[in-house]
């Protein structure tokens, strides 16, 4: 059994970012690269308001925006987040970006809301 590894703080001052509070439509339209940092813990949450959406996928792709690689659109064959989970990542050195997307084979609702929220380990 899995058990926590630590207790993680929000990064208020941090979360200020540009695009890491936002919403998503089930046509695919992506959140668009959000630059969350190498090396950094960051958490992303998402729901929405629709009563039928308890279930919910956020596809997501990531990338590296100084080398010109930004994370590209998420497709149906980009790995998945699932609402259910804790979904909390730490970059490595290699990549610092990452795009979100809700799909309509996936069953998403029209308007997803996310947060993308970095953490702290102090």
């Amino acid at each position: 059994m899995a058990t926590v590894g630590g207790i993680f703080i929000p990064d208020y001052p941090g979360s200020q970012a540009s695009l890491f509070v936002g919403s998503l439509t089930a046509d695919g339209a992506a959140s668009g690269p959000i630059i969350v940092g190498k090396y950094r813990l960051f958490k992303v949450i998402f729901g929405s308001s629709a009563s039928s959406a308890n279930s919910i996928i956020v596809r997501f792709t990531t990338g590296n925006s100084v080398l010109g690689a930004s994370a590209p659109t998420p497709t149906n064959a980009s790995p998945l987040m699932h609402n259910y989970q804790e979904n909390i990542f730490e970059m490595d050195g290699s990549i610092d970006s990452i795009n979100l997307a809700t799909l309509t084979t996936d069953g998403a609702p029209t308007t997803t809301r996310y947060t993308v929220l970095p953490l702290s380990r102090t």
